[in-house]
Order: C-alpha cells, then sequence, then structure tokens
C-alpha cells in the first residue's frame, strides 16, 4: 500500500467521524480535528504533485534521447 492510499484511507476516517451527530463536544476539539483534515489533504496533493512531478522528468528525458537519436541520424548516419 502506498503512502497516499494510507492518507486516504485516514482522511476518510477523519470525515466520518461527524456523520453519527455525536459532534465533537469541545471547540479547540472541533478545530485541532479540521487542522489534521487540512494537513492530510496538503499532504495528499504533496505527494501526488511529487509523483506528478517525477513523470514529467522522465518524459523530458525521453523526449531529449529521442532528439538525440534524430540528431544522430541525421548528421552522422550516411
Amino acid at each position: 500500500m502506498s503512502k497516499i492510499d494510507d492518507i486516504e484511507k485516514e482522511i476518510e476516517k477523519m470525515i466520518n467521524v461527524g456523520n453519527d451527530g455525536s459532534g465533537f463536544g469541545d471547540p479547540d476539539a472541533e478545530k485541532a480535528h479540521n487542522r489534521r483534515l487540512q494537513y492530510l489533504m496538503n499532504e495528499k496533493i504533496s505527494l501526488s504533485n511529487k509523483k506528478h512531478t517525477v513523470i514529467e522528468w522522465i518524459t523530458v528525458l525521453i523526449a531529449i534521447l529521442g532528439l538525440g537519436l534524430g540528431i544522430y541520424q541525421e548528421f552522422f548516419k550516411h
């Protein structure tokens, strides 16, 4: 299981905390809950962005290699 999946499960648990109608009882507990939820959502976005950045760099590397191969074939392979 990936870290993103773990974060998604924890977010799901935290979202379902108030669904039974019991509430938090303490305003500070609700604030702490909301801060933790926002932190987890931010962490999930950050991990997703890192994953996309790696994919983008791999794509750029493949494009550069393809360009190099094209230049080699055009100018040095006669």
